[in-house]
């Protein structure tokens, strides 16, 4: 089972992470594979492509870690660790700075990701966050959780910008 998809900004290349415990990178023409990490323990929830260099990717896993992938090497690069419970949503920054990272632990971690220290670690929803992207400039980050619930972060400071609320089943995903 695919669990998680992205684009490379041109398009050319297809993103996968599955319950296989493999990330894929593809072609999006022919779907010829390029690489196959299978360096998590256990299966991946999401995958995610830097969304203006294709420099690199993040993967997120039920083993509690985030991958970092070089797109030039094709290598591992670092590894991530510091959530409690299995991670469900990766994002990049739109300026590749950052990864935030949403678990069954409840939280919002945000990462530098040169250096892969954890920045920001918020207690963000009532169950597991399962999607999450940031702003095109950023600043702000959605995220979404199994508890019905979508926020908006300030990625400055972590502060709760609004709550949106009204869905009786979990939410997905989501899209600025």
């Amino acid at each position: 089972l695919v669990s998680g998809m992205d684009y490379d900004p041109t398009r050319k290349y297809i993103a996968t992470g599955a319950w296989d415990r493999e990330a894929k990178i593809l072609r999006a023409d022919d779907a010829t594979q390029i690489i196959c990490w299978k360096d998590h323990i256990k299966r991946v929830n999401d995958i995610q492509l830097s969304p203006k260099t294709y420099s690199y990717a993040v993967t997120g896993s039920v083993d509690n870690s985030l991958k970092i992938w070089n797109m030039n090497t094709l290598s591992n690069t670092d590894t991530f660790t510091g959530h409690k419970g299995s991670i469900y949503a990766v994002a990049i920054s739109h300026d590749e700075q950052f990864v935030a990272s949403g678990s069954s632990d409840k939280t919002i971690k945000f990462w530098d990701i040169h250096t892969g220290n954890c920045i920001d670690s918020i207690v963000a929803h009532t169950s597991w966050v399962d999607a999450l992207q940031f702003s095109s400039t950023s600043r702000l980050l959605l995220s979404a959780s199994v508890d019905g619930d979508a926020k908006v972060w300030n990625t400055n400071d972590g502060v709760l910008l609004a709550h949106l609320r009204g869905h009786t089943a979990p939410i997905l995903d989501v899209q600025w």
